[in-house]
């Protein structure tokens, strides 16, 4: 029973973490496997980096943003005289130097470090979401691969087998014990064998092409285990449902309206008036005293309906896009959930089938056909026509292998992260 136990603790593990196991992982010549994948995806994604360096950036922000704004330096020549230019004629003359103090009105700077912080926080379940991404799409891609790969070491082997018995039938056809008729079904197959083989070689080098845009170069010459995957069935539609409130998509949502509201709560504080005070000293010429100057300045919010009130209505309308856009998400990804739960039903089923009927009727009919040829009483058309249905079954079945793993990676996408890491199947 096949676990994805370990890819989906790489998945919420801390960089260093992902970083140890994939060293462990590494090593020389190690075939890919869905966990070596994965967590070569996590370490080693642009994607990811880029959305931590926005986070690591809005938290800094957030920090400077709740401090005061930088006081400001003044040197003056006030009162000079223009006729003379003299510093020490005129008593008003005076050199002054000053520092100005803006203090932000009401509760700005708090409000300011919330709405950062509530950004750093989007971002943060933002990179967990990419992260839920990345893992599932990179073990997408590592599916396909690995299917592509079992098809194609199915057809690989027909193409000998069909080889083996067209040789074999040189020599007979020669001494008269066969017939032309046999002979060019035999080397139709053989054709046809190479064709498909040649088909799904490409759809094996697309699959490779697609991983590499997760794992880089590592995914262009690894070898590639493509044995099935195997796992538990996942829990119920109703329980998955339940879970939704849980997954990265939803908390990014949810994110973003905490910021739309931060957004809105600075916006309303914007009728606080900012203030500031300035306190300078003027130097004049000996003959008379020097002068300290105090200075308080606000701002005089002349047309608050026109200005804050209108930035506070579009603060607003911004809350209810997010909120809008919470539900919506919340809605496509219970939609997306149940039409993906629907389709693992219908592969399963269809799998059940082949595996169990399909593909067993389908070798027995060989196994009929060439024992009608061996006794006389059949033709290798027969044989050809029942080996090309064996392998479009085994083909079948295959893919639907392969569908299958990939819709129960896409169902654990959907699971808990509350309870246990993406992923996980006990």
């Amino acid at each position: 029973m096949f676990s994805f136990r370990l890819a989906a603790h790489a998945l919420l593990a801390p960089p260093a973490i992902a970083l140890m196991l994939v060293s462990a992982l590494a090593a020389a010549g190690e075939p890919l496997t869905l966990a070596r994948v994965q967590a070569l995806a996590l370490q080693q994604q642009p994607l990811l980096d880029a959305q931590s360096a926005a986070v690591h950036a809005a938290r800094e922000q957030s920090a400077a943003d709740g401090q005061l704004p930088d006081p400001r330096l003044k040197l003056a020549l006030q009162n000079l005289p223009v006729e003379s230019l003299s510093l020490n004629r005129d008593p008003m003359t005076q050199s002054m130097i000053s520092l100005e103090q803006v203090i932000p009105g009401g509760n700005k700077r708090q409000l300011r470090r919330s709405r950062g912080e509530a950004e750093a926080a989007q971002m943060s379940a933002e990179l967990l979401a990419q992260r839920a991404m990345v893992a599932r799409d990179a073990a997408l891609a590592f599916l396909s691969l690995a299917g592509a790969q079992r098809q194609l070491d199915i057809a690989r082997a027909l193409s000998r087998e069909s080889a083996t018995q067209l040789a074999a039938l040189q020599p007979a056809l020669r001494a008269g014990r066969t017939s032309q008729s046999d002979y060019f079904a035999a080397r139709q197959m053989v054709t046809m064998a190479h064709h498909r083989e040649s088909e799904i070689a490409a759809q094996a080098g697309r699959a490779r092409a697609d991983l590499s845009r997760w794992i880089g170069a590592v995914a262009d010459d690894a070898p590639v285990d493509s044995a099935p995957v195997q796992s538990a069935a996942p829990p119920p539609l109703s329980a998955l449902r339940g879970r939704l409130d849980d997954h990265p998509l939803h908390a990014a949502s949810a994110g973003a309206v905490r910021l739309a509201e931060a957004e809105l709560a600075l916006a309303r504080e914007a009728t606080r008036p900012d203030k500031s005070i300035e306190i300078g000293y003027g130097k004049r010429a000996r003959a008379f005293d020097d002068m300290i100057t105090i200075q308080f300045a606000m701002e005089i919010p002349l047309s608050p309906r026109e200005r804050q009130d209108r930035a506070s209505a579009a603060r607003g309308a911004q809350l209810e896009r997010a909120r809008a856009l919470r539900e919506d998400r919340l809605r496509s990804t219970r939609a997306e959930l149940g039409a993906v739960y629907a389709d693992w039903e219908s592969v399963g089923e269809r799998l059940r089938l082949v595996a169990g009927e399909h593909l067993p009727d389908s070798q027995a009919r060989v196994e009929a056909a060439l024992a009608a040829y061996r006794s006389g009483r059949g033709e290798m058309a027969a044989v050809i026509e029942a080996r090309r249905n064996e392998l479009e079954a085994r083909l079948l079945q295959a893919d639907l292998e392969t569908q299958l793993a990939k819709l129960r990676m896409q169902l654990a996408y959907y699971e808990s992260f509350a309870e246990q890491p993406m992923g996980e199947v006990r």
